[in-house]
């Protein structure tokens, strides 16, 4: 069961590209994002790519503590991958799952 929104997290799935992801963060709480791409990002492989929805604003999507919570479907509550990196230059611009 994930921390905060209380979804049963299912076994895992592969993810497509636009599906919307959430995490439960340590840090940030509960994080909402779209999967941009599928394979390497900042040397990790195999990595999902997460882009923050509405563009970005509000709402941080990852932040220093978020490592190793489970990026999940928001439509099915299937696991998806581990948040292990974010945007470090503040910007907030994406996320990064293994």
């Amino acid at each position: 069961m994930a921390l905060l929104s209380g979804v049963r997290l299912m076994p895992p799935v592969v993810p497509a590209i636009n599906d919307v992801l959430e995490k439960s963060g340590r840090t940030t709480g509960i994080t909402r994002a779209r999967v941009q791409g599928i394979g390497t990002f900042h040397g990790v492989f195999p990595a999902i790519h997460l882009r923050p929805l509405h563009g970005g604003t509000g709402t941080l999507i990852s932040d220093r503590g978020d490592s190793g919570a489970v990026w999940y479907s928001v439509a099915s509550g299937a696991a998806v991958g581990l948040h292990v990196a974010g945007d470090v230059s503040g910007g907030n611009r994406f996320a990064v799952a293994a």
